[in-house]
């Protein structure tokens, strides 16, 4: 692949004829445009998986192998939710505070593998084996058919969900916490130290506007505290409930 910037309003891609390689290579180019207008109109990217419902977004966050690709997985394919992201979305100022998705390749571990009979299977069809980091790769197109509908790409966020593993009993704990925790905050700083490719920055739609910007604020945002024990199946199907519960309360619309 080769960029050339052409003019502030144009960019020319040269891809070879390989169909996945100009695929993804044209999808590197889509998605880092669309984060960099998000980051030029105030917003923000979260290394978090999300799954989504009626219409709202609820996203998971926690540090490397706190479970995030496990939860989303579960309330997939057993709490029949919409799937968002795996890895990261982006967040946009506003009220309520906007998410945009692009979905990419998935990597998914064996401990999450292990619980679902079809993702076995689809493992096993794709016959990748799992890197060093024990994660296997799993393309959207190949993970389609497993999906209850079609994944969402947009909607408001309802609640964010920090996750992680402990000694906790069957069903774990779910706490509300007041406000954006440290969890969140490291999971926003940490995309933020991404480095802008520098042809990027030649474009008009992709410059950051210091003024008139709205400033992205997560204060309102529903936080809750997840802690579970590795391989307990029954804390997604409870973390369900309670969402629906507390977020009934405190949301109008529909329930996610």
């Amino acid at each position: 692949m080769r960029l050339r910037p052409v003019s502030r309003r144009r960019v020319e891609l040269v891809i070879s004829l390989d169909p996945l390689a100009s695929y993804i290579a044209l999808y590197r180019v889509v998605s880092t445009v669309l984060k960099a207008r998000v980051l030029a109109a105030g917003g923000a990217e979260l290394h978090a998986s999300a799954v989504g419902g009626h219409g709202r977004i609820v996203a998971f966050v926690g540090p490397k192998g706190a479970g995030k690709t496990s939860l989303c997985m579960d309330f997939v394919l057993s709490q029949r939710a919409a799937f968002v992201a795996n890895d990261h979305i982006l967040l946009l100022p506003g009220d309520p505070v906007g998410v945009v998705s692009l979905p990419e390749t998935l990597r998914i571990g064996q401990g999450t593998i292990s619980q679902h009979k079809v993702l076995r299977s689809l493992a096993a069809r794709t016959g990748r084996g799992f890197g060093s980091d024990g994660k296997t790769r799993i393309h959207v197109s190949e993970i389609a058919p497993l999906l209850n509908d079609r994944p969402v790409f947009s909607g408001p966020l309802a609640a964010i969900v920090t996750c992680a593993f402990d000694n906790a009993a069957q069903g774990g704990v779910l706490e509300r916490v007041s406000g954006p925790s440290a969890t969140v905050s490291d999971a926003l700083t940490g995309m933020a130290k991404h480095v802008r490719p520098a042809w990027i920055e030649g474009l008009d739609a992709c410059a950051v506007r210091r003024s008139g910007v709205a400033a992205l604020s997560l204060d309102r945002v529903p936080t809750f505290r997840l802690r579970r024990a590795k391989g307990d199946t029954y804390a997604p199907l409870r973390l369900a409930r309670s969402l629906r519960s507390v977020l009934d309360a405190d949301l109008t619309g529909e329930p996610i």
